[in-house]
């Protein structure tokens, strides 16, 4: 997802592929991809905007220790509070 989502390493950049590498690998638990998928959601990149999906996404990986996705979940229900 990362090598996607940033276009690295001579790949083009493919937000939507990114998307889906990331969702496979938050599925399969992998918490920094649950945090990154969540980001991809609330901003829309490489697809719809989902904020709902965000933020479950988002409180997955915070359960399971990401700061960063703890600090971009009480972001994103401070500034949509009925999207929990």
């Amino acid at each position: 997802g990362v090598i996607l989502a940033g276009g690295l390493h001579g790949a083009s950049k493919d937000l939507p592929g990114a998307r889906r590498w990331y969702l496979s690998a938050a599925e399969a638990g992998h918490v920094a991809a649950a945090s990154n998928l969540g980001r991809l959601l609330q901003s829309g990149e490489g697809g719809e905007e989902d904020h709902v999906s965000a933020v479950y996404w988002y409180r997955k990986a915070a359960n399971r220790g990401n700061k960063n996705a703890a600090y971009n979940l009480g972001l994103l229900l401070r500034d949509t509070p009925d999207e929990s």
